[in-house]
């Protein structure tokens, strides 16, 4: 605004001045060439008639390209984008036909184009005139194709804005909305109106309020809050899921002056991933309860009539002293592997649910499998328990039962590790499950998709992995050249007792583990 009264002062007279173009006026020709020679814009004389350059200064040769005797030689057609011409001839008919008046100044913007083919965007500030006796037109330009370009990228992405289907909310350093947009507007059920110079906190639900010191010292520091997860209050008192993302915005001179947030309503992504859990969830438990069930047959029911046709056997050989020698090999041999075949069925219905688990709890479960687990294969696991580890709830006990499980037989699959180590720490707050080997280690980018939950290498982790998060803790893989460890953090369940349903009797459990560790015994023997 300040440059465009500079430059309408550069054709305005005097009040004295004006008082004698009323009895004559036309200014002087040296006059304008003192105009012409001190003008910081450019600026041209043009026949009012044929519109043909009458004069051009300097900076206007200087910023279309062209040399004065070029211009001399053209009309303002020249400089005229084609598609503008028919619109620019009209208009210049028009505004010709009123006869010369003293203050007769006009202001317009059209499309001018220099000498290179660059179109640029103008505002002319021009006077009819008498130059030498003819009509003329006495016009100064300014170069507005920087602001034109501002004007229209500023109204584009407003219009961005408006139309995203994001709720883009606008706020200040002081935390008041000063924008608001039609997304915005439909999840939160606020008009404009209604919002805009109210503080951000409208927003917040109760819950969430200590969100807001985060955020605001996030914008200060001048830190993007990136898809951050939360809820937000609607105005009818509901709370929607969202995903925000949160930058600071800057002036001119990259000062922080406020801040803007993209919510996007999450509600049904959420409401799905909490089905796929609770049917991930449910599909642990039966799983659970199918292993559980199928040891108590195997236990009850197998186990017992292999005990039977063992026992039969020794009868018969010890009945049987006439029998040949082949015929007492074979019987033998028979009695051999009932024995055999009695004990790795009690094993297997210990593996798939271990009756020490129901009945003493995780740290009497873990030291009997890891027993056996050193007696049956070779490697070596040390475990580390705390003294007194108090029962930890049903399901976390057997989570953390079932880790450890998985994730020994992976190291002895993949690690070629001799050794292992299994260490569970708790604390009012958490209980930290580490089993650590040391082997070859994982290849870096398998690890990376193994720890965002993109890698497909069977079950084995992806189980774990959704058994930590159906107790609401994490799972983390570390791997290097020297081994490999999975840590699983949970956080601490009501230890209110829950004792499975359809377990085995104290007695027989105690007889599964007993035979579990004689098996044992006699390996080492």
């Amino acid at each position: 605004m300040e440059r465009k009264q500079k430059l309408r002062a550069l054709v305005r007279t005097p009040a004295s001045a004006e008082r004698k173009a009323a009895e004559q006026p036309y200014l002087s020709e040296a006059q304008y060439r003192f105009l012409f020679d001190r003008a910081p814009l450019p600026v041209w004389l043009v026949d009012e008639k044929t519109l043909g350059f009458v004069e051009v200064n300097n900076f206007a040769i200087r910023h279309y390209g062209y040399s004065r005797e070029e211009f001399l030689g053209m009309t303002l057609a020249d400089i005229r984008p084609p598609e503008d011409l028919p619109v620019f001839l009209a208009t210049f008919q028009k505004t010709s036909r009123p006869p010369i008046r003293s203050l007769d100044v006009g202001t317009r913007r059209w499309k001018h184009r220099k000498k290179d083919g660059t179109i640029i965007d103008v505002e002319i500030v021009t006077r009819r005139i008498l130059f030498r006796g003819r009509p003329s037109r006495l016009t100064i330009i300014n170069d507005i194709t920087e602001r034109v370009r501002a004007e229209e990228s500023s109204a584009f992405l407003a219009s961005i804005v408006e139309s995203s289907s994001d709720a883009i909310v606008g706020e200040n350093l002081d935390g008041s909305i000063v924008t608001w947009n039609a997304g915005a507007e439909r999840l939160y059920g606020y008009p404009a109106r209604e919002v805009l110079g109210r503080p951000m906190s409208v927003l917040i639900p109760p819950e969430c309020s200590e969100e807001l010191a985060s955020i605001t010292d996030c914008i200060r520091r001048g830190s993007i809050l990136e898809r951050h997860e939360t809820l937000r209050l609607r105005k009818d008192g509901s709370r929607v899921d969202v995903a925000i993302t949160v930058s600071p915005v800057r002036n001119a001179a990259g000062e922080i002056i406020g801040a803007s947030t993209v919510a996007r309503d999450i509600s049904d992504r959420k409401r799905t991933e909490k089905a796929l859990r609770d049917l991930s969830g449910r599909l642990l438990q039966i799983q659970d309860e199918e292993r559980r069930h199928i040891a108590r047959e195997l236990h009850d029911s197998t186990a017992q009539r292999l005990a039977v046709l063992e026992c039969n056997l020794r009868l018969l050989q010890q009945r049987s002293p006439g029998l040949d020698p082949a015929m007492r090999r074979n019987l033998e041999q028979s009695v051999a592997l009932g024995g055999e075949c009695s004990n790795e069925l009690r094993t297997l219905a210990y593996l798939l649910h271990p009756p020490l688990l129901d009945e003493l709890g995780l740290a009497s479960a873990l030291r009997a499998y890891i027993s056996g687990h050193n007696q049956r294969r070779a490697i070596f696991v040390s475990l580390k328990l705390p003294r007194r580890l108090p029962r930890l709830g049903s399901d976390l006990e057997i989570a953390i039962f079932r880790i450890v499980q998985e994730a020994l037989s992976n190291i002895y699959r993949h690690s070629k590790s001799k050794t292992a180590k299994i260490r569970l720490s708790a604390s009012p707050r958490e209980c930290i499950l580490e089993v650590s080997d040391q082997g070859q280690g994982i290849a870096p980018d398998i690890l990376q998709r193994l720890n965002e939950g993109t890698a497909i290498l069977g079950v084995g982790i992806a189980g774990m992995r959704e058994r930590v998060r159906q107790l609401g803790g994490r799972l983390e893989i570390l791997s290097g050249p020297r081994g490999t460890t999975v840590r699983s953090v949970f956080p601490r369940q009501d230890p209110s007792a829950v004792t499975p349903r359809n377990n085995p009797s104290h007695t027989e459990q105690i007889h599964s583990v007993s035979h579990y560790t004689e098996r044992s015994r006699r390996k080492t023997a």
